[in-house]
């Protein structure tokens, strides 16, 4: 048993809860953030829930925190219904504290006269953003995160947007 209780606390098995936002303009497209430390590959805001943090909570402080999008420059729409999960396409040697995120998404819409400024962002994640219709911003999301922006995606079309 004891065997059995390290190999799951390993280092190599941990998920950490996290969460994200798929921020639409007023065109039904999604913005989409390069990352500093992968040039060329893209994502949605998302990151680590806080303990003791709702991942709602989580997700709204990480989209400003990354991208200087505060909560009042924003509508939201509504949220993915249930946890998602994806595991991390990194070498063993370079896992820090986990092996992938578990999260929460959320959906919401940005003002119309409300530019985006990576220049406010607290964390100096994102390089560069371009706003995507949905299907283009499939064929840029980083590989490993693909199937989950999927579902994420198809969900954002069928039920919060209904087209």
């Amino acid at each position: 048993m004891k065997k059995l209780l390290h190999k799951l606390t390993t280092k190599d098995s941990y998920f950490r809860a996290g969460a994200g936002v798929v921020v639409l303009n007023n065109k039904n497209e999604v913005v989409i953030f390069e990352r500093v430390d992968l040039p060329g590959e893209f994502q949605f805001s998302q990151g680590g829930v806080n303990a003791g943090e709702n991942p709602e909570t989580g997700a709204y402080r990480e989209l400003f925190e990354e991208t200087g999008i505060a909560e009042h420059q924003i509508t939201k729409l509504g949220e993915y219904p249930g946890w998602l999960s994806y595991e991390a396409n990194v070498e063993p040697q370079h896992i820090q504290d986990y092996r992938g995120q578990v999260q929460r998404w959320y959906y919401a819409r940005i003002h119309e006269d409300t530019p985006i400024d990576l220049g406010l962002a607290r964390d100096d994640e994102f390089m560069s953003y371009k706003w995507l219709s949905i299907k283009e911003a499939l064929d840029e999301i980083v590989i490993f995160k693909r199937e989950m922006y999927v579902r994420i995606l198809d969900y954002l079309q069928e039920d919060i947007l209904d087209i």
